[in-house]
This record gives C-alpha cells, sequence and structure tokens, in this order.
C-alpha cells in the first residue's frame, strides 16, 4: 500500500498496479475525480494568469509559433496533420472568452502557412463528470472522447497508405 499526499487537503491511499510502469501514468493518483477545492484552486489560477482575458491569448506568440513551426515540418515530409483542442472542464470552459477557440485556431492556421490546416474542437465534448481536474480524463471521460475522435478520424478518411509511400521516397 502506498501513501500518497499533496497540498490538496487530502491523502489517498491505493495498490501499486504492477501490470505496466506507465499505468500509475494513465490515471492521476487513481482517482476519477479530485475534490471541488482542487478544481476551484486550479481555476483561481487561470483566472490569476488572464484566462478571463482574450487579449491574453493574443498576446501570446510562441505557443503559436511553436506549433506552426511543428505543422509546416510535418506537412513537409508529407504527413496530413490534423490538430485537436482537447476537452476542457465546463467550469474551466466558462471562464474562457466566447471567441478564444476561433482566435487560436486562427493564430494556428496563420504560424502554420496553411488556411485549410483541419483543427478538431473537442473543448466541449466531455461533461463535468469526465474529468478528474480541470485539463484530465477519467476512464468515463477518456472513452467518451477517445470514442468521438476515432470516429471523426475515420470521417477525415486520411489515406495512410500514401503517407507510407511518401515516407519511403
Amino acid at each position: 500500500m502506498v501513501r500518497v499526499t499533496g497540498s490538496w487537503d487530502f491523502a489517498i491511499e491505493r495498490t501499486v498496479d504492477t501490470r505496466s510502469p506507465w499505468r500509475p501514468m494513465l490515471r492521476t493518483l487513481g482517482m476519477e475525480h479530485y475534490p471541488a477545492s482542487v478544481l476551484q484552486r486550479g481555476l483561481q489560477v487561470a483566472e490569476a494568469s488572464g484566462a478571463r482575458d482574450a487579449a491574453t491569448f493574443a498576446r501570446s506568440q510562441s505557443p503559436y509559433a511553436a506549433v506552426g513551426k511543428m505543422v509546416l515540418r510535418f506537412e513537409g515530409q508529407g504527413a496530413q496533420v490534423v490538430l485537436i483542442m482537447m476537452p476542457r472542464h465546463p467550469r474551466f470552459e466558462a471562464i474562457l472568452p466566447p471567441s478564444v477557440d476561433n482566435l487560436i485556431a486562427s493564430r494556428l492556421r496563420v504560424a502554420s502557412a496553411n488556411p485549410n490546416l483541419v483543427i478538431l474542437d473537442y473543448s466541449t465534448a466531455v461533461p463535468e463528470s469526465g474529468f478528474i481536474d480541470l485539463v484530465h480524463l477519467n476512464t468515463d471521460g477518456g472513452i467518451n472522447f477517445s470514442n468521438q475522435l476515432a470516429g471523426d478520424l475515420l470521417k477525415l478518411n486520411i489515406d495512410r497508405d500514401a503517407h507510407k509511400a511518401r515516407v519511403r521516397s
């Protein structure tokens, strides 16, 4: 039995899962939901960082440039790049400016020099019950998101064989 404590006003006892060295990382401390106090602290940090203000996202340059550079590199190697806006906890989503997703998508398309860059938006795809905390999905949330993503990727009809041929040549 391992006892894990943190600065979250709670302690967790769990048995170490030896099936895989990655297993403990797959589920944050083995929990399906953190206490509400953890969510509240996360929201306070996000708000203190300017998450309510669209200008915060507009001022940011380096994340867009870094992703744009990666997209250019992969597309230059013949890959069909699909970016994903990951699910966000509804409480986190509620503090963000309504225009933030369009701003992010626009900046990514400019930075990648690809006005047709495919960006799948799952920011509101998972209900509150599907989160461990503000950004990590629990088991049900992961299954929900994975099923949606798999279905949408199939609809994109990505030609994997053509990509393999380009990589070999």
